[in-house]
């Protein structure tokens, strides 16, 4: 067992998908912390970030996406 969770995008109302949005903004105040307070170097630092806002990235396509086909389906 890896501790993820999987959740289908479409069935995230738009508050839920903003809260993960602000667990991501908190989690890069984190690594952005620890980099300014010398606990990582430069290159652990951009590593980590360019992954949290890849993370969002995703979560964010996802949900537009789910979101669209949702409303085409819909309409027939």
């Amino acid at each position: 067992m890896n501790g993820m969770i999987e959740i289908n995008a479409g069935s995230l109302t738009y508050s839920a998908l903003i809260e993960l949005l602000h667990g991501n903004h908190v989690a890069q105040k984190h690594i952005l912390a620890d980099f300014y307070n010398g606990g990582i170097d430069a290159s652990a630092a951009l590593s980590r970030l360019a992954g949290v806002r890849r993370t969002g990235d995703t979560m964010i396509e996802a949900w537009v996406q789910a979101k669209e086909n949702t409303k085409n389906e819909r309409m027939f």
